[in-house]
């Protein structure tokens, strides 16, 4: 079937902020999703906390989190947004709630 993408955008709980756009990755099995944190911190995101997170390889790390609104096909909801300095798509889906 291979990887499935769609884009997404991310914004802060805060009217009046801009947005943040990309493709992301789809995982059906996901319970936060994953964004570079220098666009979170554009959009005027701000960290509510930490979570520790195991990722793809076993490791386990722990990684700032904020509330964020998300948008795509259609749909609109509010979701946990994981601060990832150095996401890529690729490792959007290597996540798992620990």
């Amino acid at each position: 079937m291979g990887l499935i993408s769609v884009t997404t955008k991310i914004s802060s709980l805060q009217e009046g902020k801009s947005a943040y756009e990309a493709p992301f990755l789809v995982d059906t099995g996901a319970t936060d999703s994953v964004a570079p944190g220098n666009e979170l911190t554009r959009i005027g995101l701000s960290k509510q906390g930490k979570m520790a997170y195991e990722l793809a390889d076993g490791t386990v790390k722990e990684y700032s989190f904020g509330i964020g609104k998300i948008a795509f096909m259609g749909g609109k909801c509010k979701s946990q947004i994981v601060s990832h300095n150095e996401a890529k798509t690729s490792e959007k889906a290597e996540f798992t709630w620990k």
